[in-house]
């Protein structure tokens, strides 16, 4: 559903995704999933939402697919 929803709003997306989701790893799967496609989009917006993960782990595989979002659009 969140990947859906990200096609259409990303923002609203990833508020689904932090606020609807139990922690733990479909979360995190999912919250990757609407950064790349936030990424393809806004990569600004996409940043600053990663930047708000509280898990650093996270934060640090978001930085990676915002890089690897950011080479494709090369």
């Amino acid at each position: 559903i969140a990947l859906v929803q990200a096609a259409r709003d990303p923002a609203r997306a990833a508020s689904l995704v932090t606020s609807e989701m139990e922690r733990g790893p479909v979360q995190r799967d999912a919250a990757m999933s609407v950064l790349r496609e936030w990424a393809a989009r806004d990569a600004d917006g996409a940043a600053r939402w990663a930047s708000q993960f509280p898990d650093s782990s996270v934060r640090e595989q978001a930085k990676a697919e915002l890089a690897r979002a950011a080479r494709l659009r090369q």
